[in-house]
């Protein structure tokens, strides 16, 4: 096989071996999101300022447990804003 050629065979190796290696990481990454969600129903009145927790947020998602407010709140100290 001339070098050319084989080059390329090992280029292509080596692309589906990462390619393989990034897919293995988001499955796990997706099944640890799982794993992590809340399984327990919203709370009706935020943890931090007791403000009831309007209903189309709580049906929004499980495990709600603060206002829009509070939630940014934590959000901007936590650097995710």
């Amino acid at each position: 096989m001339p070098r050319r050629e084989w080059g390329d065979l090992m280029s292509a190796c080596i692309l589906d071996n990462a390619s393989k290696v990034e897919q293995e990481s988001l499955a796990h990454t997706l099944a640890l999101r799982e794993l992590n969600k809340p399984t327990f129903d919203s709370f009706k009145e935020c943890v931090d300022c007791g403000v009831e927790i309007p209903l189309a947020r709580r049906q929004f998602a499980k495990g709600i447990t603060r206002c829009v407010d509070c939630q940014e709140i934590i959000e901007i100290k936590r650097g995710k804003h």
